[in-house]
């Protein structure tokens, strides 16, 4: 019989703390919610589970991971650590996974760089999509929201487990790995153009800003998604931009 020790106050404290990048660094742990997520978490074997916190002994994961590290607490205290604006019954904390920079880049295969992109839902849905149509890779510069912030590990529905990240203090290590690097500008080719090649790095920058000058002087060449002629709407939101391009692009190369 698994037993679950109640809450303290000092790991409250604790939990609450994760909400903000520089105790996620510190600590190098993140927080997941809600019973399928954490589920998904347990089950992927890629994050090593700290804690897991019940509003219940009815919400109990059956996993054989969990043994000792079980909490009990009541519905103001799941209140107090969760991030939701409706918490849910399961809370986990989980150590993050550090990948080094260089073995990723090694790899071949497409790879994704996220360049300012500071919306936490964004980031989750770009991720969430990334997994969807097989990139494991995901390079993010220092301006784009921390991939464990909890916004977006909401957003990635356990996506996580499914790709690599690093965060790229230098986009020239690209180049001298060989990487061609295609940017998404609004002025750059129709995205039918696209390549069919290997060692490609495409760079997604925000909204309001684009790529980076920095990195926008590396890239070899621009896409973009054409629209109607008569359009309104002065751009695409970086998600969806980021879905479409990863529907041409990955099945370009699978063709």
């Amino acid at each position: 019989m698994r037993t679950m020790e109640l809450l303290s106050k000092n790991k409250i404290s604790y939990i609450k703390s994760l909400q903000q990048v520089k105790f996620r660094q510190i600590y190098r742990k993140f927080v997941v919610e809600g019973y399928k997520s954490v589920s998904v978490f347990l089950n992927s074997q890629k994050f090593k589970p700290e804690l897991v916190v019940y509003t219940g002994e009815e919400h109990k994961i059956n996993h054989e991971r969990l043994k000792g590290v079980e909490y009990i607490c009541n519905e103001v205290a799941m209140q107090s650590i969760s991030n939701l604006v409706k918490p849910t019954t399961v809370l986990a904390v989980f150590e993050i996974t550090i990948f080094e920079l260089d073995d990723l880049i090694k790899d071949r295969n497409p790879i994704l760089l996220l360049d300012g992109i500071q919306d936490p839902g964004n980031c989750g849905t770009i991720i969430r999509t990334a997994d969807w149509f097989g990139i494991k890779t995901i390079l993010r510069t220092a301006q784009t929201a921390d991939f464990y912030h909890p916004k977006v590990v909401q957003a990635t529905m356990g996506s996580l487990n499914n790709i690599q990240f690093a965060t790229l203090e230098d986009a020239k290590v690209l180049k001298d790995f060989g990487k061609k690097l295609i940017g998404m500008d609004m002025n750059g080719k129709d995205i039918n153009f696209l390549e069919k090649e290997n060692d490609l790095v495409i760079v997604l920058g925000s909204e309001g800003q684009g790529i980076s000058q920095e990195i926008e002087m590396l890239c070899d060449y621009s896409i973009c998604i054409s629209g109607n002629g008569g359009r309104i709407a002065e751009s695409l939101n970086v998600g969806v931009a980021a879905s479409i391009l990863l529907y041409q692009m990955m099945g370009s190369i699978r063709s």
